[in-house]
């Protein structure tokens, strides 16, 4: 069964990292009716509307993404904390 997309209209306030100006910014997302029907639903038990469940899931996958990334820098610089831990030990024995 193919389903048509339903369109919802998303209000997204912007804060730019390091300034305390905000923008705002229209993004149009196309759903399918199982996702619209998941979004309806947590509106339902969590509360909130469309916009504010659909920005949740957002930041949820953009902070995955974040994590993902770090763990993967981590693996390419495996004595990163120790590198780290003796640079300061050093720099205190020079300050003493």
């Amino acid at each position: 069964m193919v389903t048509r997309p339903s369109r919802q209209v998303v209000e997204v306030m912007v804060l730019p990292w390091g300034t305390a100006a905000c923008v705002s910014e229209r993004v149009e997302v196309e759903l399918d009716e199982a996702t619209w029907a998941w979004l309806r639903r947590a509106c339902a038990q969590r509360g909130g509307t469309v916009a504010q469940i659909a920005a949740e899931q957002l930041r949820q996958l953009a902070l995955q993404d974040a994590v993902s990334a770090l763990g993967v820098w981590y693996d390419a610089h495996p004595s990163y904390a120790e590198d780290s831990a003796v640079e300061s030990a050093e720099a205190e024995l020079r300050a003493s």
